[in-house]
């Protein structure tokens, strides 16, 4: 209790934490506590989460792996309230740069899955609205800095049935199109398909969660 109140004394007279506010969350007399409901409260007012190391693992594991692709995820092993205050000090830090950071190439399929839901480009069945690959990172919810490996992904999302791929002609040069399977609509974001979403986390380059709400 003399480390929360020395904490909290020092982010009273900090002028970075102007806005923010420390919500403390006891564990049970278990060191365990419910991942699901400080997931919750995250995603009603989004920031940073620290965990004391003397958590129980499979509870602090639960909820990483819930967090990782929502918000800054911080383990943490005080001795005493200054490194306590330090450890704390740097989420925010961590927040306001974007992170979580994540791999290129996952943020390149939420964008490309949700621009084709937007705009309507269903395949299957009877629907026939494509778009042409050379249109797929043209704007419109795919910035055109991911021409570079917007059709690699399309092709990971085809090989996993979310996209349907089509070989035509027509308008102009033949070439490559795409469409979303009518029967798979992943549009949350959230590809639960392990290998694919896999295959999408390997890739190093990373950036700011805050291109997908741009």
């Amino acid at each position: 209790m003399e480390w929360r109140t020395d904490v909290e004394s020092a982010i009273d007279g900090d002028p970075d934490w102007l806005g923010w506010k420390l919500e403390w969350i006891s564990m049970d007399q278990c060191n365990n506590f419910v991942a699901k409901d400080i997931f919750a409260l995250v995603m009603q007012a989004p920031g940073p989460v620290v965990v004391f190391d003397c958590a129980q693992t499979q509870a602090r594991e639960n909820l990483f792996e819930r967090l990782r692709l929502r918000a800054v995820a911080n383990l943490v092993t005080t001795a005493d309230s200054t490194t306590l205050w330090e450890r704390i000090a740097l989420a925010p830090d961590s927040h306001r740069a974007g992170e979580p950071l994540l791999p290129r190439k996952y943020v390149a399929a939420v964008l490309l899955v949700r621009k084709l839901f937007n705009h309507k480009y269903w395949g299957g069945n009877n629907n026939k609205n494509f778009i042409w690959a050379d249109e797929l990172a043209n704007g419109r919810g795919v910035d055109p800095c991911f021409a570079d490996i917007i059709r690699i992904v399309a092709n990971d999302l085809c090989l996993k049935g979310i996209l349907v791929p089509k070989y035509a002609g027509g308008r102009r040069t033949k070439g490559q199109k795409y469409a979303l399977n009518i029967e798979s609509v992943y549009y949350k974001g959230e590809f639960f398909d392990e290998n694919l979403l896999r295959n999408l986390m390997r890739d190093p380059s990373r950036l700011p969660r805050s291109f997908l709400t741009r």
